[in-house]
């Protein structure tokens, strides 16, 4: 990614994030900082307006080129306003922060992140409340497939990473099926655990189009795949998950139990969710 979006909720956030699009980008990006502000008190803007400087400021260090915006919310909300900024500034990218709420408690609050992904169409990489700051250049890549559908769009996200990337772990976490195993309609199910063959297979060959090489495991779960997938990237000590690019709404992830949605809660290290555009 050589053009990002970094999108700020408040000041506390620019060193992270400003470490999170370095790791992404490199030191030749360019990067546009955003604080969108409800109309408020004095204070408010100038707090905006400090945490832009800031953020600008430590990405300049760094060799990025950078410029800052301090918007006023609109008719679409943080994220309407957000999405407008990142056409207008041609981002490739979106870098941002998360709270790190449950499904339920993130609808309450009006998720900025759940919120955005269901808006734009561009890889967004987010770096939830208890995740660590990159460090260095993204080395090792855990892709999270729940799909054949994921895979190309996965690829497509890593292809996008600064440099060349070490180590790409692909995993998928086979679901519980159930099968019907009695002579009547009314008989008894039997669950059974779902292949990852075909998912994997499809990821490996969607990689190698990519011109990439990637290894493949089958993820053990005795809890959600939410849960799971995290405690893969942390076993396996990812810089970085990456998932597909389906984006369900804020209401039809509740009441589907999105599997990103749970990542986003559970994740200790940044996440990045594919854009739309690179599923083949």
């Amino acid at each position: 990614m050589r053009n990002l979006l970094v999108a700020l909720k408040d000041r506390g956030e620019a060193v992270r994030l400003a470490a999170a699009s370095v790791a992404l980008a490199g030191p030749d990006a360019r990067a546009t900082a955003v604080h969108v502000v409800e109309i408020g008190s004095r204070r408010e803007f100038a707090e905006a307006g400090l945490a832009v400087a800031e953020t600008v400021e430590l990405l300049r260090t760094r060799g990025v080129t950078a410029h800052g915006h301090m918007d006023v919310m609109g008719e679409g909300g943080v994220a309407g306003r957000l999405a407008e900024r990142a056409l207008e500034s041609g981002a490739d990218g979106v870098v941002m922060g998360s709270r790190g709420l449950g499904e339920f408690r993130s609808l309450v609050a009006g998720s900025v992140s759940h919120a955005l992904l269901a808006g734009v169409d561009l890889p967004v990489l987010v770096l939830p409340g208890r995740a660590r700051a990159p460090v260095h250049d993204v080395r090792r890549v855990l892709v999270a497939v729940g799909s054949e559908d994921d895979a190309g769009a996965a690829a497509a996200a890593v292809r996008l990473l600064r440099g060349p990337v070490h180590e790409v772990l692909a995993v998928h976490v086979p679901r519980r099926v159930a099968v019907h195993a009695g002579e009547a309609v009314a008989g008894l199910f039997v669950e059974i655990g779902e292949t990852s063959t075909a998912v994997l297979a499809t990821a490996l060959e969607r990689f190698k189009r990519a011109g990439m090489r990637i290894a493949t495991s089958t993820a053990d779960r005795s809890g959600s795949v939410a849960a799971a997938i995290c405690d893969t990237a942390r076993d396996w000590d990812a810089d970085v998950i990456v998932l597909g690019s389906r984006r369900p709404g804020a209401w039809e992830a509740l009441a589907a139990g999105s599997t990103a949605h749970g990542i986003l809660h559970r994740a200790d290290r940044p996440v990045l969710i594919a854009g739309r555009g690179g599923r083949r």
